[in-house]
This record gives structure tokens, C-alpha cells and sequence, in this order.
């Protein structure tokens, strides 16, 4: 059964980007860290004001406040960078995606092939150890940590219900 694939950039794009994941301040990673640090500093100015105009206000607290900020900072700046890689990455991925004219999965009994202008893969069928069905996608992950990533919307929906229980009959 050979299916052909269409608006892959674009739907595969709905999904990377689903539940926030665009903006590094709807990331979910980010936004703990980027709030705390943002109190932390709001924290660290008040302290300072106070430990100024207070005589006698201890200053260890204004210390531990800064150091609370520098050590959220931190971490807020290690998981953007995280956010970053993996936000590059997925633009390259979609640039590659966005390239291809023509592509599409070829379902046989022990194999699959996808096929593109640039190259056709195939992976068997028993290579593959994990696969994940909704009603968006199909996710398969193999050897190597070879993924395929099929959207609903880059198909017709009788060919995404063929695809997914062909799926759930070869990977168990």
C-alpha cells in the first residue's frame, strides 16, 4: 500500500509546536525558572532598597536573595539554550521537509519505505520498538534512534486509518 504524503512541513510543524512549545516563554521548561528568577529579582531590589534605608536590616537576606536570583538565572539560561538547540534543529528538519515536492510511505509485509526526491529509506518492521497512535499523528521510533513522524493531515483520513492499523498489527 503506497501512500502519498503532502503538506508534510506544515502539519508536521502543528505538531512540534503544539502546547506552547513556539515561544520560549510558553515553553513549559522555561516558564518555572523565568518566573522565579524574575521574583528573585524583584526580591533582590526591595531588599536592597530596604537594607539601605533600614539601619540595622540584616543583609544576609538581600545576600540570599541575589544568590536565589543568579542561581534561577542559571537555570532559566541553560533550559532557553535547550529550547534554542532544540528549536533550530526542528527549523532544519522543517527547511529539509518543506523541500521535498513529493514524498510518500510505502507499507509492505516486512518493511516500510519512505520516499522523497532525495532519498527513499527503509526500515523493517522489526526494527521498530516503539510506536505511538493518536488521533494527530503516528510516531514510530526504531534502531538508533530512527523516528518517523506521520501527521493525520498530511494524508487523507482513509489512508491514516489504514496506516494506523497497519501499524498496530506490526509493532507489538
Amino acid at each position: 500500500m503506497t501512500i502519498k504524503l503532502t503538506n508534510g512541513a506544515k502539519s508536521i510543524a502543528e505538531i512540534y509546536y503544539a502546547d506552547g512549545q513556539k515561544s520560549l516563554f510558553s515553553y513549559r521548561p522555561t516558564r518555572i525558572p523565568l518566573i522565579s528568577a524574575l521574583l528573585f529579582a524583584l526580591l533582590t531590589g526591595i531588599f536592597y532598597a530596604l537594607s539601605i534605608s533600614i539601619e540595622g536590616f540584616p543583609v544576609i537576606v538581600f545576600t540570599l536573595s541575589m544568590l536565589a536570583c543568579v542561581i534561577f538565572t542559571g537555570n532559566f539560561g541553560l533550559k532557553a539554550n535547550h529550547y534554542f538547540e532544540w528549536r533550530r534543529e526542528v527549523k532544519k528538519y522543517l527547511k529539509e521537509v518543506e523541500s521535498y515536492k513529493e514524498w510518500s510511505l510505502t507499507l509492505k509485509e516486512h518493511t516500510f519505505e519512505v520516499v522523497n526526491e532525495k532519498e527513499t529509506t527503509i526500515e523493517k518492521w522489526q526494527n521498530i520498538r516503539k510506536a505511538s497512535l493518536s488521533a494527530a499523528r503516528v510516531q514510530m521510533t526504531g534502531e538508533n534512534d530512527a523516528h518517523y513522524l506521520f501527521p493525520a493531515k498530511s494524508m487523507d483520513e482513509k489512508d491514516y486509518q489504514a496506516l494506523s492499523q497497519f501499524v498496530k498489527e506490526k509493532v507489538k
